[in-house]
């Protein structure tokens, strides 16, 4: 078996070099007679060219318009839909783009699109932890038992509280009464005190004078005014605000992820348009030559309007 294999394999390089061979020899005729007849065959060596391409130089012309035909044909095949370019770009940015063919703008709205999706993630993830920690120390330093205390005392304010210590403060404070007291009071107590929890519990407590009084730092020994306000209290607020500019940015960067589909949707329908409207191939085709069958380059640009 390894025999008729080596059999074979010389048997197929020695037609490969006859065919060179006679090639070259067909090239040197051809030159003798100044390329007059150009029926003469000319061989490359390439057995798909030699026996199944042109035949002579009229079969080459027609070989280079069906050549020519054929490209315009592929040009109207190739044709993109400004529908779809924008259906897929408003799906996932970039991807119109991508389909027309306008690989850096496909790379630029699909890079806007990951990068604000990862400052959202990113933001909120700060936000989360922002949020935590306000909450920790306000659980830590702020007591509604303390807050209730001070109104039975300086506002006349008829609150039951627990005495178990060992309850926590929110269990130990009537609350129905508390809010009941705030709403009497009015005036620079604007607000009633939500249940313990909510995020209008943590808003609210540090962000009006009105609850200042229970803060573990607070002088609780005078009325409450615009002034007198614990250090905690600031340091609280402060807390807050950071947590909430942090859900800012990350809500600023759901609204670029919008915009950027609705932006990419438009341009791929415009570069959908623009593709059919000037459209560019680059391609190879088989020429003959006074010196065989060559591989020429070729470029296509067609414009409609």
């Amino acid at each position: 078996m390894r025999f008729l294999k080596s059999v074979l394999f010389f048997l197929c390089l020695d037609f490969a070099l006859f065919q060179l061979a006679l090639g070259g020899e067909n090239v040197k005729r051809s030159l003798v007679k100044g390329g007059g007849d150009q029926r003469i065959r000319q061989y490359t060596g390439d057995p798909s060219v030699d026996f199944f391409s042109m035949q002579s130089s009229s079969l080459g012309q027609k070989g280079i318009t069906a050549s020519r035909a054929s490209s315009d044909d592929q040009s109207n095949i190739d044709r993109k839909s400004a529908a779809l370019a924008a259906l897929l770009s408003g799906v996932l940015p970039g991807a119109g783009e991508f389909y027309s063919k306008s690989y850096i703008k496909s790379g630029v709205f699909f890079a806007a699109e990951v990068i604000a999706w990862a400052v959202n993630f990113a933001y909120n993830k700060k936000g989360d932890r922002a949020t935590a920690d306000f909450q920790n120390f306000a659980d830590a330093n702020w007591s509604v038992v303390d807050y209730a205390s001070w109104l039975n005392s300086f506002k006349g304010c008829s609150i039951n509280i627990n005495p178990d210590v060992n309850l926590p403060p929110w269990k130990r404070v009537n609350w129905a009464q508390l809010n009941e007291c705030e709403r009497k009071l009015g005036g620079f107590f604007s607000h009633s005190l939500p249940p313990y929890g909510d995020q209008q519990y943590y808003e609210l407590i540090g962000k009006y004078p009105q609850y200042n009084p229970g803060w573990r730092d607070a002088d609780r020994d005078q009325d409450i005014s615009e002034t007198n306000i614990s250090e905690m209290f600031k340091r609280y607020s402060r807390m807050r605000g950071e947590a909430n500019d942090f859900y800012d940015v990350a809500s600023t960067a759901v609204l670029v992820v919008v915009v950027n589909h609705i932006l990419s949707a438009a341009d791929a329908a415009w570069s959908a348009t623009r593709y059919n409207n000037v459209h560019a191939e680059v391609g190879m085709k088989l020429q003959r030559t006074p010196f065989g069958v060559e591989a020429v380059p070729t470029a296509t640009i067609q414009v409609r309007w």
